[in-house]
């Protein structure tokens, strides 16, 4: 039993967020602001396209390229002496890393980002620091499903694969999920994280339905993932808010996953 979740190449969701807020500072080193303006119109224009074949894939993976060898060639460079604008370059440099599947310099990246927000006194925008706190389980999650993609093709899994993946998979979360002990959960990157969490959880579903062929071996496993679920539709603002409708159509499909299994309130 499969819950048909369509598959996916590319985390697209987040492109309905990050696209960056203009620079509001002029001080410091003008060209060096143009520099940090350039990476920026490079990555809004990359992560506004959606794919929708092989050629339109290589060509956005071309601008990822192009935005990384910016930011890297260009931009930190000249910002050597502006760490709160470097925090903006190396969100920018980080998500442009994942979507060019080189995972381990995403999360090094994010990393550095975080540390100079954290030492700059927090004075840039806090969505830039949120990205830079969730990149990392993106690209830990990106690497897992790609795994497990891969390992699929080979047939039904055995258990201590599955639980392999599992693992990895609650790991991404886990890590997705420290954005809701540093920023407010009113924010927009916040919303949008715990929006990709729920995506998350229902992709270990699925991995756990297709994944695993006797139904008395994933439907515990599954159920599991369909409280943690729970657990993250209590992280959202109460009341009316920006993309509540995406958050409504995920907590949609989970119940209709419950529903499926005979749980549904």
């Amino acid at each position: 039993m499969a819950f048909l979740i369509p598959k996916r190449t590319l985390h697209r969701c987040i492109a309905l967020l990050f696209l960056l807020a203009a620079i509001l500072t002029t001080a410091g080193c003008p060209p060096c602001i143009d520099q940090l303006k350039k990476a920026q119109d490079q990555f809004n224009a990359a992560y506004q396209e959606q794919p929708s074949d092989e050629q339109a894939a290589s060509q956005q993976k071309a601008k990822f390229q192009q935005i990384v060898e910016q930011v890297d060639k260009n931009t930190l460079l000249c910002l050597k002496d502006r760490d709160d604008l470097k925090v903006q370059a190396y969100a920018i440099d980080a998500f442009a890393k994942w979507g060019l599947r080189r995972y381990t310099d995403a999360m090094a990246d994010a990393q550095k980002g975080q540390d100079l927000y954290e030492k700059a006194g927090k004075i840039t925008n806090p969505r830039d620091y949120g990205m830079l706190l969730i990149v990392p389980g993106y690209a830990m999650h990106s690497q897992a499903h790609e795994e497990y993609e891969a390992r699929l093709k080979q047939g039904y899994m055995t258990m201590a694969e599955a639980k392999q993946f599992d693992r990895k998979i609650a790991n991404a979360l886990d890590k997705i999920d420290t954005i809701n002990n540093k920023l407010s959960n009113n924010e927009e990157v916040v919303i949008r994280a715990n929006q990709e969490q729920l995506r998350i959880v229902i992709d270990a579903i699925d991995m756990w339905s297709v994944g695993i062929k006797d139904r008395n071996d994933w439907e515990p496993e599954v159920r599991r993932w369909l409280a943690r679920a729970e657990e993250i539709a209590k992280k959202f603002p109460s009341g009316d808010y920006s993309f509540k409708a995406r958050t409504e159509e995920l907590l949609k499909k989970i119940e209709n996953i419950k529903k499926s299994l005979g749980q549904a309130k």
